[in-house]
């Protein structure tokens, strides 16, 4: 994080002939300006960066889960469709058109 120097700002404005209580009250000034901006740090960043990556990582973790149970629930579903509902069908056509 960079850090202003109130001193030398104001001894620079001091040396372009800018009298001692005005260049105080001009560095206040800007110091408030600064207080009161929204700035981001770089540490901000990387700790939004490294909270962001968890919550994609969870959530692909999430979605994958869910896609293995509806992959095994259709599986074990046309099994199911497969041994019994199959079979049913068939012999109810069977006697059907005997």
């Amino acid at each position: 994080m960079s850090h202003f120097d109130t001193y030398e700002f104001i001894k620079n404005l001091e040396k372009s002939g800018i009298p001692e209580n005005q260049a105080k009250a001009i560095c206040d000034g800007l110091k408030e300006c600064h207080d009161a901006s929204d700035h981001v740090s770089k540490a901000d960043m990387e700790c939004l960066e490294s909270r962001l990556e968890r919550k994609i990582s969870d959530t692909a973790h999430r979605q994958t889960k869910v896609i293995g149970t509806m992959i095994v629930g259709s599986i074990t579903l046309l099994t199911l469709f497969d041994r019994y509902v199959h079979t049913t069908i068939a012999s109810l056509t069977q006697s059907f058109w005997s």
